[in-house]
């Protein structure tokens, strides 16, 4: 899972106990609060950062940098991932580079180093300026004037430096912090796309919020792309909005030039397994609307279909569904135009769009007998295709369990609704709103 970053510098050597003290409260804080933490791996303030890390109750990481020192097992002998570089100070730009946020406690010249080279990188950077050292001496001050008004941030409290940090890097809608690089404050969630006047099909999609005006859909994805630059020139922070569309429909083709003068968004193309057989099947829904548009028929009226309904169907495994239409005698619809075949999606990942999974079911997943083992041969897949690990679930149904198993198969980012009340999201669950 890619966290928020937090580097805590200072003091190596012999660290008093109140000042140790408080360096392990920082860390697991700074753990339980869902950052991960880097620091240059030696001993002080680094050794009292990992402890601290180690009593925090999440799953998040700990990464020693470190310069290649003598046995530095011996002098931080805490439990963390390890980088040796074998660079000696060198190494205190790696572990700045590497950070979203910069904590300095106390610290002496090679805090001020990383201080310094934090500074040249536009890092925030926040200092416990009540524990001595240069923390203390430039908590509030400029280094000097390339960065405008920005000053270093003194906290007088561990409290205070999580809430520094909580501000700067929000969890927003992913659950876990799991948005490193990415805009916290809202993932839309699309379906189809209409362009002037509205086709049979996009009228039924638009009575069910499913399709947007593309000049709409632009306007508002220019007022996104202008929040997320004015939000990353605040926070000194380098992220992107992702932007999704489910269900693999054609329409989004006509928007591939679209996001080329929208740096700031990052679109995303969850597709079903569906589209990757010999031909392209639809969904029962996709088939169920398609063939009310083509009827004159309502989606929601039994007396229509003989009984089968958009509502009725939804509570069916997708083999069912497919079975209630055939038996109605409802076209299979195989390839049609009005979705996107293999060569479309390859075409759209060359044009820059991230391709994640929909799934390899449209129904709730979360009652499948062997959803883990599916999860698993479809993560495989994924890996093959060479597309995102990204796991949307379909009508954004996911539970705790069903969740677990998808983590356990490989999707470490998953996607739900807003719109659909599971519960209290997950880590790694993107809970996006529906456009």
């Amino acid at each position: 899972m890619r966290r928020n970053i937090v580097a805590i510098i200072g003091s190596a050597g012999v660290i008093s106990p109140e000042l140790r003290h408080m360096v392990e409260a920082l860390t697991c804080a700074l753990g339980n609060a869902g950052f991960d933490i880097v620091t240059g791996g030696m001993d002080g303030v680094m050794r009292a950062a990992a402890r601290g890390h180690g009593h925090s109750t999440g799953s998040t990481n700990l990464i020693h940098i470190e310069p290649g020192w003598g046995r530095a097992w011996e002098r931080n002998p805490h439990p963390a991932s390890i980088v040796r570089t074998g660079l000696g100070s060198m190494r205190n730009h790696l572990v700045v580079r590497s950070a979203d946020l910069i904590v300095a406690v106390s610290g002496g010249s090679g805090t001020l180093s990383e201080m310094a080279v934090a500074w040249q990188e536009g890092k925030p950077i926040a200092s416990l300026q009540t524990s001595g050292g240069w923390s203390e001496k430039l908590a509030g001050a400029a280094l000097d004037h390339r960065r405008g008004k920005f000053t270093i941030t003194g906290c007088d409290t561990v409290d205070e430096v999580v809430a520094w940090a909580t501000r700067l890097r929000p969890k927003g809608v992913f659950a876990g912090r799991a948005n490193s690089g990415f805009y916290p404050h809202g993932v839309p969630a699309l379906h189809r796309v209409h362009d002037g006047a509205l086709t049979e099909s996009h009228q039924v999609h638009l009575r069910y919020g499913m399709s947007i005006e593309k000049s709409d859909l632009i306007r508002r994805l220019a007022q996104l792309n202008s929040r997320v630059e004015a939000w990353n020139r605040k926070k000194n922070a380098e992220t992107v909005a992702l932007v999704t569309f489910d269900d693999g429909w054609k329409d989004v083709m006509h928007l591939s030039d679209t996001f080329k003068n929208l740096a700031y968004l990052c679109p995303v193309l969850f597709v079903g397994e569906n589209h990757f057989g010999e031909s392209v099947r639809p969904l029962p829904l996709q088939r169920l609307y398609q063939h009310c548009a083509e009827h004159g028929l309502d989606p929601e009226s039994g007396s229509a279909l003989s009984g089968v309904t958009r509502t009725g169907l939804k509570t069916l495994p997708e083999a069912d569904q497919h079975a209630a239409l055939d038996g109605l005698g409802v076209a299979s619809m195989r390839d049609p135009e009005w979705l996107l075949n293999a060569g479309d999606i390859k075409y759209m990942k060359s044009e820059g769009w991230i391709i994640a999974t929909h799934g390899h079911h449209h129904e709730d997943l979360t009652k499948r007998d062997r959803l883990g083992e599916e999860l698993t041969d479809l993560a495989e897949a994924v890996e093959d295709r060479d597309h995102i690990p990204w796991f949307s679930w379909p009508e954004g149904l996911w539970s705790p369990a069903a969740w677990e198993k998808a983590r356990a198969a490989g999707f470490h980012l998953q996607f739900g609704l807003l719109a659909q009340h599971c519960g209290a999201p997950c880590d790694g669950l993107v809970m996006r709103q529906v456009w």
